[in-house]
C-alpha cells in the first residue's frame, strides 16, 4: 500500500515541476519574441522629436556665432550671407590650385564615394572623418527613420546603419541631386591641424588592441625608431608612436604617393569639393549654430533641435591641444606638413600659424 502511494506521489511531483519548467521557458521565449519585435520596430518608426548633442572644441580661427539670425557681439549676422562667403573662400582656393576645372586624373573628377544624398529632404552631406562625422551620420540615420532610442541601444556602427539607407551614389546621381534649385548640400571644415591631432588621439593613441590602426601604430614604432615591437595584445605605452613620428609616417605615405587613411586624408582630395557645386559650408567651431541653421532650411527637419556641451574635460581647447603637439615638429617637417594640407587651409578659410609663433 504504501509503495502504491509513493509511485503516485512521484507521479504528481514530477508532472507538476515539469509543468512548471515547460511554463517557465515558454514565458522566455515569448519575453525575448516581444523584445525582438518591439526592437524592429521602434528601429523603423518616426519620431516627432530628436535632441541631437555636440561637442564643441573652439578655436581662435573662427567667429562664434549664437543662435537666431544671429549675433557675434554686437554685430547681426546673415547666416545665408556667411555660408555664401565660406563658399566663394573654397571656389578662390579651387581656382588658385587648379582644381576647378575638370581632367583625367582622379583630382580633376567628381568622387562621390563618401557623399551621402537623403532625397526626402533634398540634403546632400560629404563624410569628412573626425570633422563632426558622428554627429551629423546620427542626423542622417534620424533623418532616415532610426529612432534615438533604437540608435542608442544598438551595438551596430552607426555608418553601416546609415550606408544601408543610403547607398553610395554614383557621379551622375550625385551630379542630378546637386543641380536641383532646392538642394542644401553640406561639407564640414575643421581647421586641419586640429583635426590631424584629433585623428592621432583617438586611432593611434586610443587603437584597439589587434585593430587596424594598433597594427599601423606598431609598424610607424619600428620604421622610425629601428626597434623590435613586443607582440603582446596590448602595446606598451613606451612603445605607441610619438606624433612627430605619426606625422613622419604620413608625410613619408604622401612622398610615396600612397593612399591617405581616411582620417586624416586631406578634404580636397577625399571629397574633392572643387568639383562638384556646395551651397553650404559648415564650420566646426561653430557647428551647433550652422547645424540649426542649415536644419530650420530642410522640410521636414524642423523638429531635430541641436544642444552643445563644453569643449575638453580638462577644460584645454582643441587649439591648445594642438599647438602643444605641434610644438613637438622641427621645422622641416612642420613645412612638409604644411605642404601637405595647404589646400585644405586655403579651402576652408583657415590661416596656417607661422612655425616661430607656435
Amino acid at each position: 500500500m504504501r509503495g502504491c502511494l509513493r509511485k503516485i506521489a512521484r507521479k504528481l511531483v514530477g508532472g507538476c515541476l515539469g509543468r512548471i519548467f515547460i511554463f517557465i521557458m515558454s514565458s522566455l521565449f515569448w519575453m525575448w519574441t516581444v523584445s525582438i519585435i518591439a526592437e524592429w520596430r521602434w528601429g523603423d518608426r518616426h519620431t516627432k522629436h530628436v535632441t541631437f548633442v555636440q561637442k564643441i572644441h573652439p578655436t581662435l580661427d573662427t567667429k562664434h556665432i549664437v543662435d537666431g539670425e544671429k549675433h557675434v557681439g554686437e554685430i547681426s549676422v546673415d547666416m545665408k550671407k556667411v555660408m555664401e562667403e565660406r563658399v566663394k573662400v573654397m571656389e578662390d582656393a579651387c581656382k588658385k590650385h587648379g582644381l576647378h576645372t575638370h581632367g583625367s586624373d582622379p583630382l580633376h573628377q567628381v568622387n562621390p564615394w563618401e557623399y551621402f544624398i537623403n532625397q526626402k529632404h533634398s540634403l546632400v552631406w560629404c563624410n569628412v572623418f573626425k570633422s563632426a562625422s558622428t554627429s551629423w551620420m546620427y542626423i542622417f540615420n534620424v533623418l532616415s527613420g532610426y529612432t534615438p532610442r533604437f540608435l542608442k541601444k544598438t551595438k551596430k556602427v552607426p555608418l553601416t546603419l546609415a550606408r544601408a539607407r543610403y547607398p553610395r551614389p554614383s557621379v551622375n546621381q550625385l551630379k542630378q541631386v546637386l543641380s536641383l534649385p532646392n538642394v542644401t548640400s553640406v561639407i564640414i571644415g575643421r581647421n586641419p591641424f586640429e583635426r590631424l591631432v584629433s585623428a592621432y588621439k583617438d586611432k593611434i593613441l586610443g587603437a584597439l588592441p589587434g585593430t587596424f590602426h594598433d597594427k599601423m601604430r606598431r609598424k610607424i614604432t619600428r620604421t622610425y625608431r629601428n626597434v623590435n615591437v613586443p607582440k603582446g595584445r596590448k602595446l606598451q605605452t613606451s612603445f605607441i608612436p610619438s606624433f612627430k613620428e605619426f606625422v613622419q609616417y604620413i608625410v613619408d605615405e604622401n612622398s610615396s604617393q600612397n593612399t591617405p587613411e581616411m582620417h586624416w586624408a586631406p578634404v580636397y582630395n577625399f571629397c574633392n569639393p572643387c568639383q562638384v557645386t556646395l551651397n553650404s559650408i559648415a564650420k566646426f567651431e561653430t557647428l551647433s549654430e550652422d547645424t540649426t541653421f542649415l536644419l530650420r532650411k530642410i522640410k521636414g527637419a524642423e523638429n531635430l533641435t541641436v544642444e552643445k556641451k563644453n569643449s575638453a574635460k580638462d577644460g584645454k581647447s582643441s587649439h591648445d591641444v594642438t599647438r602643444m603637439y605641434l610644438k613637438e615638429l622641427d621645422k622641416n617637417l612642420y613645412t612638409r606638413l604644411v605642404k601637405l594640407y595647404e589646400i585644405d587651409f586655403d579651402i576652408f578659410g583657415y590661416e596656417v600659424p607661422e612655425y616661430e609663433k607656435l
